[in-house]
C-alpha cells in the first residue's frame, strides 16, 4: 500500500462546503466563509463539468453555423470543424499520455485550440 493516495477533489470540496461553509454560515448569518487553493478550485472545477460540455457543444454548434452562413459550402463548413474537434481530441489524449490533465487553469485551451483550428 502507497504511503499516500491521491486526493478526491470533488469529494473534498463537498466536504468542505458541506462540514465548513454550511455549518458556521448557517449559524451566524453575518460569517462569510470564502475558501481558496488550488484543490478547492479543481473540485469546483468537476461539479461544473456538465456546464463546460454544454458551452462546448452550443460553441462547436454556433460556429458550424456561422461557418456554413459565412461559406455556404458543406465541405467547407464540415472539414475545418471536424478537424479542429479531432485536433483537440489528440491534445487531450497527449495530455493523459504525458501525465497531465486538465486543471482550472487549462480548461480554456481546448477552447482556443478549436478556434484556432477553425480560423486557420
Amino acid at each position: 500500500m502507497p504511503l499516500w493516495e491521491p486526493l478526491d477533489y470533488a469529494s473534498f470540496s463537498r466536504d468542505l462546503e458541506e462540514k465548513i461553509r454550511d455549518k458556521y454560515e448557517t449559524q451566524n448569518p453575518n460569517i462569510d466563509i470564502h475558501i481558496v487553493g488550488f484543490a478547492k478550485k479543481v473540485g469546483d472545477l468537476i461539479e461544473g463539468i456538465g456546464s463546460i460540455a454544454w458551452f462546448a457543444g452550443i460553441t462547436i454548434l454556433l460556429t458550424t453555423l456561422l461557418l456554413f452562413w459565412y461559406s455556404r459550402c458543406i465541405t467547407g463548413t464540415l472539414v475545418p470543424v471536424f478537424t479542429s474537434i479531432v485536433a483537440v481530441f489528440l491534445q487531450l489524449g497527449a495530455l493523459r499520455l504525458l501525465g497531465y490533465g486538465l486543471d482550472p487553469y487549462s480548461v480554456l485551451v481546448p477552447f482556443l485550440v478549436f478556434a484556432i483550428g477553425i480560423s486557420h
